[in-house]
Parts: C-alpha cells; sequence; structure tokens
C-alpha cells in the first residue's frame, strides 16, 4: 500500500528552505559576518590609501620634532643671555677680562626692533642661538652695555636700526649694520654661515669637542 503525503505549496517549501539556513547561521553568530562584512576587493585596495597617507603623517612628524628642537634651541639662547646679564651684573669689570680659550664679542643694537630679551629682539635672539649652538660657551655675548656702548658708539648709547658687532679682545669691528644696510642674521642664511665660519676660523674655533658634542644632545633631548 502505498502512502501518500499532501502537497505543499512550491512557495512554502522555498521559504522554509530559506528560514533553516538564516537560523543555523544566526546560531553560529556568523549571519552579522556574512551580511555586514565588507568584500575582500575593497579590503585589497583600502591598503594602498592607508599607505599613501604615511609619508604626510611621517612630514608632519618631523616638522613637530623641527619645532620642538627650534623651541629647545631658542629657550637655552634665552637663558644663556640671562646668565650672560648675571655675569655683567655680579662679575664683571671693565675692560673685560677675557679668560683663555674663550671670545667676547659685544652687540649694539637698536630697540626700536625691540629690547631683549623681554619683549625680545629677533636678530639678537639669532645671534645668540647660532652662536650658543655652534660655539657653547667659548663665546660670551654682551648686548647695550653701557660701558661698551660708552667706548664703541658714537653717541656712547644705541643707535636706531643698528647691529653692531665687536669683539672685545681686539676691538675689531667684526659687522656693522649701519655700515652695510643689512642683517647680519636674517635674509640670507649662507651669508650669516660664512661669516660665522671666518669667524671661528680667526679665532681658532674648530668643531666641538665630543664630550661637549655629547651634553649639547643630552640638552636637546
Amino acid at each position: 500500500m502505498t502512502q501518500s503525503f499532501p502537497l505543499r505549496p512550491l512557495s512554502a517549501m522555498r521559504s522554509r528552505a530559506m528560514i533553516l539556513p538564516i537560523a543555523v547561521l544566526a546560531c553560529l553568530g556568523l549571519l552579522g559576518r556574512v551580511f555586514v562584512g565588507a568584500p575582500r576587493p575593497q579590503l585589497r585596495l583600502s591598503a594602498p590609501e592607508k599607505l599613501a597617507e604615511a609619508p604626510t603623517t611621517m612630514f608632519v612628524g618631523k616638522k613637530k620634532v623641527k619645532e620642538r628642537q627650534s623651541q629647545r634651541s631658542k629657550e637655552r639662547a634665552a637663558k644663556y643671555a640671562e646668565e650672560e646679564d648675571d655675569v655683567e651684573i655680579t662679575e664683571l669689570e671693565w675692560p673685560v677680562k677675557i679668560p683663555e680659550g674663550e671670545t667676547f664679542i659685544h652687540v649694539e643694537y637698536g630697540t626700536d626692533a625691540g629690547e631683549f630679551p623681554k619683549p625680545g629682539n629677533y636678530e639678537v635672539v639669532k645671534l645668540y642661538e647660532a652662536m650658543f649652538s655652534r660655539f657653547q660657551h667659548r663665546v660670551r655675548i654682551l648686548h647695550n652695555y653701557p660701558p661698551a656702548l660708552k667706548e664703541f658708539s658714537p653717541t656712547e648709547s644705541w643707535r636706531n636700526n643698528s647691529f653692531e658687532v665687536i669683539d672685545l679682545g681686539s676691538k675689531e669691528l667684526l659687522f656693522s649694520k649701519l655700515d652695510s644696510s643689512r642683517s647680519l642674521v636674517t635674509g640670507n642664511d649662507d651669508f650669516f654661515e660664512n661669516w660665522m665660519d671666518k669667524f671661528a676660523e680667526k679665532r681658532g674655533l674648530g668643531p666641538l669637542q665630543p664630550s661637549s658634542q655629547v651634553e649639547a644632545a643630552v640638552d636637546s633631548n
């Protein structure tokens, strides 16, 4: 005897066939991955985009490092200038007694462009920063020091738009902004570098010793 089964509509069978796999996938926690996950070709395409962003990130990082180093250098130069001010007030005699192995220079500058250290004079800051970075304490700088102005300035005071650099040991005028009508430290970095090269060569100021270089590197960190 043949047993018969009632026929079911084809649509109902299809619905049941679809519901079962979906229910199984849901139980296994795979449903979200199947329907939500991005296709693999998109994942492959996103990788070059991320790689393309890397150089920009590195550039920004290097820029920030340079900015921090520049700020620290300026802070060290300002601190060095304050120490020189302390020397002027407490220890300095006139004429200056220059210790062996050191060079003293004096800078007459016009405070019409700002007074150093506050509110600030860009040319003086730049000079302190560059000289300290290259020569450390082998070169001492005085700025608008009254006894020096009285001896070297025709007006016995600072003059507008001036930037006059004098070696206090030899009394030699090393640079005059009034005579040259140009800036020593701004406008052309090569000019300033060449000036420092000649300054160092004439005074036998060679490269810093390894120990001094290590100190400078530690201080920069």
